[in-house]
């Protein structure tokens, strides 16, 4: 009777030991679970940071390039827009010296006649302004081709403020003093240009006139005003 006890009490023992074990290997398979995944978050949230920092390190790096990019548009801009305002001036000047001299070839300075023309080949009339008994020839040329033409380097302000009694509308056609002054050209020497807002241009220009006479230069100062305007740079006002 007692040897069946003692065997039980070994069986009961061994079972326990049994199970003491496998609950100690599963404590131990759970604990390296458990570290396992902790060292597997600790890698993926240092991976995630690292990630980060080079996302911040991208985003950083677009932003210098972006301004980089800004600066030399923004300068091959600025150099762009001070060839053709300074195009645009040499261009009024050019105009103003022809109709100051021989009124009928600004038509081939507008790009309205292709070659040069004289009096003979217009019809024309007198009238008593810009000057007493002034001729005034009837061109071929329509009043608003010549206006649209004009525009494009000044205002048509300007201009009728500067000639008010050089070109005359005669039922849509243009008809244009004939009679010339003093001969030359000029030339842009230079031209400082300040920004006042995001169209209009303050032009501190010195241009060289050069006299066919004699052929003495003179330096002369004036400001201009340019603006754009449908895609043009033109003159708006002159001092």
């Amino acid at each position: 009777m007692e040897e069946k006890n003692v065997t039980k009490i070994s069986l009961s023992t061994f079972l326990l030991i049994l199970a003491i074990i496998a609950i100690a290997v599963m404590g131990i398979v759970i604990y390296k679970l458990n570290n396992d995944k902790t060292a597997e978050i600790q890698k993926s949230t240092e991976l995630q940071s690292q990630v980060n920092s080079l996302s911040s390190t991208v985003n950083d790096l677009q932003s210098k390039i972006d301004k980089v990019s800004e600066t030399v548009n923004s300068s091959s801009s600025s150099s762009n827009n001070k060839a053709t305002i300074e195009s645009t001036i040499q261009k009024y000047f050019d105009i103003r010296q022809i109709l100051s001299s021989d009124t009928l070839n600004v038509l081939v300075e507008l790009g309205l006649k292709t070659t040069h023309q004289t009096s003979a080949d217009y019809k024309g009339f007198y009238s008593d302004k810009p000057y007493a008994n002034s001729y005034f020839l009837i061109t071929d040329v329509s009043y608003s081709d010549f206006e649209k033409s004009i525009s494009k380097y000044m205002t048509i302000d300007l201009f009728n403020n500067q000639y008010p009694d050089y070109v005359i509308n005669k039922d849509g056609a243009l008809c244009i003093y004939s009679d010339g002054g003093t001969s030359g050209y000029s030339t842009v020497k230079e031209c400082k240009i300040s920004n006042t807002d995001s169209n209009t241009y303050i032009c501190d220009v010195t241009i060289t006139r050069h006299a066919d006479d004699d052929g003495s230069n003179s330096d002369e100062s004036h400001i201009l005003t340019v603006i754009e305007k449908d895609g043009n740079y033109v003159v708006s006002d002159f001092k």
